[in-house]
């Protein structure tokens, strides 16, 4: 037949294999998941066990001196803790920002399925542009929680604003998200091609200024906030749509830069920029007063 397409051998089955997972999938959340839903909701609140002394004594020493001169002010290392043994220990807040991070993490997987050298580079990069949603990922998620009303005790602690709360909480989710998925990110690309490294420097570097952006409007105070059905996802979606078409922008200006031997003069430009933005906009959230509701 003139113009007939022609398929790969293996093209059938992995179309049956995806139609079968999806299915298979489905099923298996509603026949076997979802009847035990509500009595393991009812569970993450219990108490687990405590830990040997010894290893809640390591505990308390994290982060260490890898990057304690970063956590200077008490506020900020007690929220640090605060965040890293929420997002080590508790249940609830795993089984709300693990599934976020599935599309981070399942996209190498994905790409080294296909065969095509130039899926491996685009998987690369769109992980670089995923990163850019890490930090309001992990950061909605931290915000909320069952146990929000024991946040009432900040509200007594001698605190005039919540930028030291939102300071740990946001170098909490740099230490243990952030920072390991952008080295996968760079390993990655320099793994397929290191010439084109220097591409994902300036999406890499808005990275800090993103981290900002969930305290920008309003105060941001660790687990304040009830589980509401819905408002996370809603709030992921509209700032992951900004942040993928922010990204995407930079990518194509990268690429454009590189071709017209532009990239480092670009790169110096966003570093400035950059800088400037995420000094005034950590002075707006410093400056402005706290306020707990209710």
């Amino acid at each position: 037949m003139v113009g007939a397409a022609t398929y790969p051998p293996r093209a059938v089955p992995l179309s049956l294999l995806a139609v079968a997972a999806t299915l298979g999938l489905g099923w298996v959340a509603v026949a076997r998941l979802a009847p035990g839903y509500a009595g393991a909701l009812a569970q993450l609140g219990e108490a687990r066990p405590l830990a040997p002394a010894r290893r809640l004594r390591a505990a308390e020493r994290a982060p260490g001196a890898l990057v304690g001169w970063w956590l200077r002010d008490p506020a900020e290392r007690a929220a640090f803790q605060l965040a890293a043994a929420y997002l080590r220990r508790d249940r609830e807040t795993k089984t709300r920002l693990y599934p976020s991070l599935g599309f981070f993490l399942l996209l190498p997987v994905a790409q080294l399925v296909s065969r095509a050298t130039y899926s491996l580079t685009a998987g690369a990069f769109v992980s670089v542009l995923i990163l850019g949603m890490l930090p309001s990922v992990v950061l909605e998620a931290l915000r909320t929680s069952s146990h929000h009303a024991a946040t009432e005790i900040f509200a007594a602690a001698p605190l005039g604003t919540a930028a030291p709360l939102f300071e740990g909480t946001r170098k909490a989710a740099i230490y243990y998200v952030l920072l390991p998925g952008a080295v996968v990110s760079l390993l990655w690309i320099a793994a397929i091609d290191v010439e084109r490294l220097p591409v994902a420097l300036p999406s890499l570097l808005v990275l800090p200024f993103l981290s900002l952006l969930p305290a920008a409007a309003r105060d941001y105070v660790p687990l304040s906030e009830p589980p509401t059905t819905g408002r996370q996802s809603s709030t992921n979606v509209v700032i992951g749509m900004l942040i993928t078409v922010v990204g995407a922008g930079l990518l194509a200006m990268s690429w454009m830069a590189l071709a017209g031997g532009l990239l480092p003069h670009l790169i110096a430009g966003e570093a400035v920029v950059v800088l400037v933005a995420c000094r005034a906009l950590a002075a707006h959230i410093r400056h402005r007063p706290l306020r707990l509701e209710g």
